[in-house]
């Protein structure tokens, strides 16, 4: 008789995915967001997720002028077409 491997069924496996959670804030000032993100030693390294009339982006900020943003993907965005923009940071559990 060959011994045989059992394992324990009270352990749960650890989940060691990456997640996700999005930030709200309570009263979204689009200039203040991108004032916190655009005052960070790297801003480039922030996640964001814009809403614009047309479409949703989940990307990342590269440049900022008066009247545009530019994203990775070489997009410029305006400005006052922006209805909604949140900051996306990973958490690790």
């Amino acid at each position: 008789m060959k011994p045989s491997l059992f394992k324990n069924t009270n352990i749960n496996p650890i989940d060691h995915n990456k997640k996700q959670t999005i930030i709200k804030e309570i009263n979204t000032n689009i200039e203040d967001i991108l004032n916190q993100i655009f005052n960070n030693k790297y801003p480039f390294n922030t996640k964001v997720f814009i809403k614009t009339n047309t479409k949703e982006i989940e990307t990342y900020l590269i440049k900022r002028t008066e009247d545009t943003i530019t994203t990775l993907d070489e997009e410029k965005i305006p400005i006052n077409e922006i209805i909604d923009l949140n900051i996306i940071r990973k958490d690790f559990f």
